[in-house]
């Protein structure tokens, strides 16, 4: 499968309010992968992260957004 990079942004709580700081992203990279779900488990994997409240996976327009994403184990090491 051909790899592509997404933009990939990770919240690790959800956000309390309009202008809380925790609407801003904890972790927001460029990520080679084969799609949106795979970039997320990536950046997930990349940190340690085992699950995350909010994830939001941009690549040629298409957003696709998860909440209360956990990391699978059968995702490459990145």
């Amino acid at each position: 499968m051909q790899r592509t990079s997404y933009d990939v942004a990770l919240w690790l709580r959800w956000p309390a309010g309009l202008l809380a700081c925790s609407e801003l992203p904890r972790y927001v990279e460029e990520v080679e992968a084969c799609s949106h779900f795979d970039a997320a488990q990536r950046l997930m994997q990349k940190y340690g992260l085992l699950r995350v409240a909010h994830v939001a996976v941009g690549c040629h327009g298409v957003v696709k957004r998860w909440s209360f994403l956990r990391l699978v184990e059968d995702v490459e090491e990145v």
